[in-house]
């Protein structure tokens, strides 16, 4: 990446125990956060800064009404289904088409775009058995 850091991507329906698994990991220097949708209600994450006796994975709950369309749903660390997420995207979908700010910014076509290429890549990647790398894709 532009900053000098590493990033990886992995798509794969072949992965066995993982039935919806679309993960999204970020490691760093000081810590790590990772979100799994067959685990939509929480954020699990790894503070390095503490000192090491006090080091291990954290998980926050998702469904406090701090969050992000969390307190359009039900109570604190009341489960969050599939669904939700369908209708929070029809919620924003709605505020914007009403000339509202959405609570998460709407992708556009740009967005769109940038995905095809890194999908791209990965099929490329796939057929040559080598790296691929996004600027090579356009």
């Amino acid at each position: 990446m532009s900053g000098g850091a590493v990033a990886s991507f992995e798509a794969t329906r072949l992965a066995t125990g993982n039935q919806n698994r679309n993960q999204i990991e970020i490691n760093g220097e000081k810590g790590s956060v990772k979100f799994d949708f067959e685990r939509m209600n929480e954020l699990q994450w790894w503070d390095h800064t503490l000192p090491a006796r006090m080091r291990g994975w954290s998980r926050v709950m998702c469904t406090d009404a701090a969050h992000p369309y969390a307190g359009n749903y039900w109570p604190a660390a009341h489960v969050l289904g599939y669904e939700h997420g369908f209708v929070s995207q029809a919620a924003d979908t709605v505020l914007a088409v009403c000339g509202k700010k959405p609570v998460v910014p709407v992708p556009d076509f740009a967005d769109a775009y940038e995905t095809q290429r890194v999908l791209e890549a990965a099929v490329r990647c796939a057929r040559t058995r080598r790296p691929v790398a996004i600027a090579d894709v356009k």
